[in-house]
């Protein structure tokens, strides 16, 4: 096991994680492979750089469900600041996706008032 946060991860999980890091990080390396994943899109497009070994586990769910729909959530709440494609967010349903980009957008009113 691993601790991250608050979260503690089975070797599985964290093995996981580490090779899904590496493999962004293969891709941002090489042009060739900018249609790899949106975040080597991103990155090559754009010229912006990730620190691949500073990252931070938002949540742990080991339902593979229930893990997609946190995923999608999370990818929703980061608002016009996703790196994500739209399609990974597609199965969400639209309720909450109004209601997550509303709460987003009172967040943001809320931070440009203090």
């Amino acid at each position: 096991m691993f601790r991250f946060e608050a979260y503690e991860l089975p070797m599985y999980m964290y093995s996981r994680v580490v090779k899904r890091i590496q493999q962004h990080s293969t891709t941002c390396k090489d042009p060739k492979h900018k249609d790899k994943s949106s975040l080597a899109d991103h990155h090559h497009s754009l010229s912006h750089n990730f620190d691949f070994q500073n990252f931070k586990i938002l949540d742990f769910e080991p339902n593979h469900v229930k893990r997609r729909i946190s995923e999608m959530i999370y990818i929703t709440m980061q608002g016009e600041n996703k790196v994500n494609v739209r399609s990974d967010t597609e199965n969400l349903s639209t309720s909450y996706k109004n209601l997550i980009e509303k709460s987003n957008k009172n967040r943001d009113s809320n931070r440009s008032t203090t």
